[in-house]
C-alpha cells in the first residue's frame, strides 16, 4: 500500500529546510560527497518522513544519524528506489512543471556509462509555474528550472 503523501504544512517545512540549509551544512549531519540527496533527506525528515532503521546497504532503509546514514538517505539512485519503489512514498510527475514546493526533482545524466540517478533537488518555490530548485552539489538556493533544462538529462519529478 502507498504512503500517504505529506501534508501541505509539511512540504513547507521540507521547503523551509532546504532554503536554510541550501548555501551552508547543518553540522548535525556528515557531509556526503557532492551532498545532494543528503540535504534532500534532511529536509523530508524535517518535513515529517520518518526513518526506517536497519542494514544501511538495504533499498528498504531510510535513515541518518550524524555520522551514519543508510545508502537511501545519501546516495541519489538509492533514495530513487526507496521513495518510488520500495515504501512508495513519492510518486512520478508527469511533468516538472507539475513540482511544488516541498517536492522532489531527480535526473540521469543521458550518455552516462553509469545508467544510475545523478542529482537530487528541492524544489523550494514556484513563481509563474516555473519550478526553483535548492541544493547541495554547488550549494544553490532557488535556481529556476529554466536555468537547468538545457542540461542533457533526463528528469524525474516526484510528487512527495
Amino acid at each position: 500500500m502507498a504512503a500517504s503523501k505529506l501534508s501541505s504544512s509539511n512540504k513547507t517545512k521540507v521547503a523551509n529546510y532546504a532554503i536554510k540549509w541550501a548555501k551552508s551544512y547543518n553540522p548535525a549531519y556528515k557531509r556526503h560527497g557532492y551532498d545532494c540527496t543528503n540535504i534532500a533527506s534532511q529536509a523530508l525528515y524535517a518535513g515529517g518522513w520518518k526513518k526506517i532503521e536497519g542494514y544501511y546497504k538495504s533499498n528498504s532503509k531510510w535513515f541518518g544519524y550524524g555520522v551514519m546514514t543508510s545508502w537511501t538517505w545519501s546516495g541519489a539512485e538509492n533514495f530513487y528506489r526507496f521513495a518510488r519503489n520500495e515504501s512508495k512514498r513519492a510518486s512520478r510527475l508527469a511533468s516538472v512543471y507539475s513540482l511544488v514546493p516541498g517536492d522532489i526533482l531527480q535526473y540521469k545524466t543521458n550518455g552516462a556509462k553509469i545508467k544510475n540517478m545523478t542529482h537530487t533537488m528541492v524544489t523550494t518555490k514556484k513563481i509563474n509555474g516555473v519550478p526553483y530548485l535548492s541544493y547541495h552539489s554547488n550549494a544553490t538556493l532557488n535556481k529556476p528550472f529554466t536555468q537547468l533544462k538545457p542540461l542533457n538529462v533526463t528528469w524525474y519529478a516526484h510528487r512527495i
